[in-house]
């Protein structure tokens, strides 16, 4: 029988925090904006 088990860790130091992910704030649009806005090019 082959040992595909990995060996045990134990952990001694004090467990970290994630960090919480810092997102981009949110953009609202007046209407003229929007209309104007494309994300995208549109090919015509």
């Amino acid at each position: 029988m082959s040992d595909s088990f990995k060996p045990r860790i134990d952990f001694t130091g004090p467990l970290t925090e994630e960090k919480t992910e810092q997102f981009k704030s949110s953009q609202a649009f007046d209407g003229e904006t929007a209309q104007k806005f494309a994300p995208v090019a549109l090919d015509g």
